[in-house]
């Protein structure tokens, strides 16, 4: 079952979500919100496919987020990005974020960075 999410819906109190993303399997679901923060959505399961709340993910702000079914990748503001390391079904925040070395200027669906338009750094980052 696919869950089509807005950015009002099942939002937490006080907090703007200006971008939501979903994995290729619809098991996670992450957010940026007006500030940078990142949230991952808790509790999803096939019983209860929209889950049942949101959770900040402590260790980075970031502009962008690019997801797999096992991985998220952020970009953060300045341009450096940064995998979590941990994430499981019991555990769907993970447990820290490791850098990479370089800048970049944005991340692709297809997880290949890049620093220009001319320039592809590094591709093939999925890791299932």
């Amino acid at each position: 079952m696919t869950v089509l999410w807005g950015a009002k819906q099942g939002e937490p109190v006080g907090i703007n979500l200006v971008s939501i993303h979903s994995s290729p399997n619809d098991q996670m679901l992450w957010a940026i919100d007006s500030k940078w923060n990142v949230h991952v959505r808790v509790g999803i399961t096939d019983e209860m496919p929209v889950g049942t709340d949101w959770e900040h993910v402590p260790g980075l702000q970031a502009c962008q987020l690019a997801i797999s079914t096992r991985t998220v990748w952020a970009r953060c503001p300045n341009g450096d990005v940064a995998r979590r390391y941990g994430i499981t079904d019991k555990n769907p925040a993970g447990d820290y974020w490791k850098k990479i070395p370089g800048n970049v200027s944005r991340l692709t669906g297809k997880l290949v960075l890049c620093d220009s338009p001319q320039n592809v750094v590094m591709s093939a980052l999925t890791s299932a």
